[in-house]
């Protein structure tokens, strides 16, 4: 209900209400023009979600085809490569090939224990000259000693 001071404003300002009243009509439109606007922007939303939707399935159709057409052409080419290989000139090659490795590893190995036979040599010729670096110090120091020695006898006499 409205109170008495509210019924009294109508009758206070009516030019006021007038005027008002003059823009209810385009004040009404104003907010159905807003309204088809909201409904145009969702709309336009809706149909950019079903596009994108669209878009996403036929980007995962063409990666399953892609993904599917790159398996198909490297089992080809597996395939091809194993074909090749099971014919007789390729089973020859291999062949060939292994009987060459195997004699490249077996050089390898006669050479490995060439250079250590060397190295041994080498090894034992190292210890046998310090041996007589050692005996000839030795003998330069007893010989050094005696002749001390026979000096001081020598010079006692």
């Amino acid at each position: 209900m409205l109170t008495r001071s509210a019924r009294r404003i109508p009758a206070e300002f009516p030019e006021d209400i007038a005027a008002a009243e003059s823009d209810l009509p385009s004040l009404r439109e104003i907010q159905r023009l807003q309204l088809l606007r909201g409904l145009a922007a969702a709309t336009e939303v809706a149909a950019a979600r079903r596009t994108c939707a669209l878009a996403r399935q036929c980007t995962e159709r063409l990666e399953q085809s892609l993904s599917q057409r790159r398996n198909e052409v490297q089992q080809a080419r597996r395939k091809h490569a194993c074909d090749k290989l099971a014919q007789p000139a390729s089973i020859s090659a291999l062949t060939l090939w292994r009987h060459n490795e195997f004699a490249m590893l077996g050089e390898l190995t006669r050479h490995s224990d060439e250079l250590h036979r060397q190295r041994d040599a080498a090894r034992q010729a190292q210890e046998q000259l310090d041996e007589l670096i050692l005996r000839h110090r030795r003998i330069e120091s007893r010989r050094e000693k005696y002749t001390q020695l026979i000096e001081e006898l020598d010079s006692a006499r």
